[in-house]
């Protein structure tokens, strides 16, 4: 969260607040990730980005290193996500 209270992504990117205007809700957006997507869809993101990654290593792709904190990162972001999800719903 910044000094002003915006919520932030890992990224460093604000959370808008859903159509109520509670954020962390079902309708979570993070600004610069196409606006409009809900936790569902970053979470989705995730799994996306981390398959990609667990492919170019099994595929032997340079800099393995690099892909290792890629995948990390995501793992990262994912279990945030899932965290906040979990808040929500419960």
């Amino acid at each position: 969260m910044t000094a002003t209270g915006t919520k932030q992504c890992a990224c460093g990117r604000p959370i808008s607040a859903n159509s109520a205007g509670a954020a962390d809700g079902p309708g979570v957006s993070a600004a610069g990730f196409g606006g409009g997507m809900t936790l569902d869809d970053q979470i989705a993101r995730c799994n996306s980005e981390i398959a990609e990654a667990e492919r170019m290593l099994r595929e032997g792709a340079p800099h393995e290193d690099t892909l290792l904190i890629w995948m990390a990162d995501w793992a990262r972001e994912k279990k945030r996500l899932e965290g906040l999800k979990e808040a929500n719903d419960g």
